[in-house]
């Protein structure tokens, strides 16, 4: 049997293939840095008209969806710039409910949609509280009769 020393195995070439570089599939990055998205968002912060603050007014100052600047924020170099900016947003939406600037039902609905928060009852099975029961009747009854 003749054997070709010169031709590689099909599992060598599939190896060899994955090594070469991929092709970037999709949209280019809205934001190439870090840098670039902290200036556009330290402008939006900046312009007094931007008041008051909401996450989706960002957005619009960045020319994206929420869910693109949410997607951002999956992306680890990102997350602290948009953290720190939501949290900026959230503050001035819960100082402005506080003040009573705010329509108490948006900052709810706001709180909770965008920031997390929830309402939540807590009820507490575990208790020790132990009710006891005292027969104290009295005995005046006469038993003979």
């Amino acid at each position: 049997m003749v054997q070709f020393q010169h031709l590689q195995p099909r599992k060598q070439l599939r190896r060899w293939y994955r090594k070469e570089e991929k092709k970037k599939i999709g949209r280019p990055l809205k934001f190439q840095s870090v840098e670039v998205l902290q200036k556009k968002i330290d402008a939006y912060f900046d312009d007094e008209n931007n008041k008051p603050y909401t996450v989706c007014d960002l957005c619009v100052w960045l020319d994206c969806d929420r869910q693109t600047l949410l997607n951002y924020q999956e992306k680890e170099e990102f997350f602290d710039t948009i953290k720190r900016a939501k949290t900026k947003i959230e503050a001035s939406i819960e100082k402005g409910a506080l003040l009573g600037v705010f329509n108490p039902t948006f900052s709810i609905f706001n709180m909770k949609n965008n920031f997390g928060w929830q309402d939540k009852q807590e009820i507490d099975t575990t208790s020790s509280n132990r009710i006891e029961i005292i027969n104290d009747l009295p005995s005046d009854i006469d038993e003979d009769k």
